[in-house]
């Protein structure tokens, strides 16, 4: 749709959140003929294809993918929308509850019940 996205990865690497965008560039295509992120890895691409790299090709400029911490992601969301002007990106956060805490803490004590 042409939005900006900053995509947070805290399990998958560049090259799989591209293939795996690709994949369903390839499905939205023609789901009969459709590449999986697997097929794309191990190059078994072939000139039917190149329609869904040139599609990807023009939206992964707006497509960033970043492994880090809280304090990391929302510094990055507020230098990439300074960087940016007029952009408001769409902010995915994969696995959200593996980030650690941004100040070390007690946990939070379970109150027993009395029988």
């Amino acid at each position: 749709m042409g939005e900006h996205v900053l995509f947070f990865s805290l399990e998958q690497n560049r090259l799989e959140m591209d293939t795996k965008s690709l994949s369903q560039i390839t499905a939205q295509r023609d789901r009969a003929t459709a590449v999986s992120a697997m097929e794309i890895r191990c190059v078994k691409l072939d000139g039917a294809d190149a329609g869904a790299i040139a599609d990807y090709t023009a939206i992964a400029g707006k497509v960033s993918v970043v492994n880090a911490g809280i304090d990391f992601l929302v510094g990055y969301v507020e230098k990439y929308m300074k960087g940016n002007p007029g952009s408001n990106p769409v902010v995915v956060v994969d696995y959200l509850q593996i980030i650690p805490r941004r100040t070390p803490g007690r946990a939070t004590k379970r109150r027993s019940t009395a029988s």
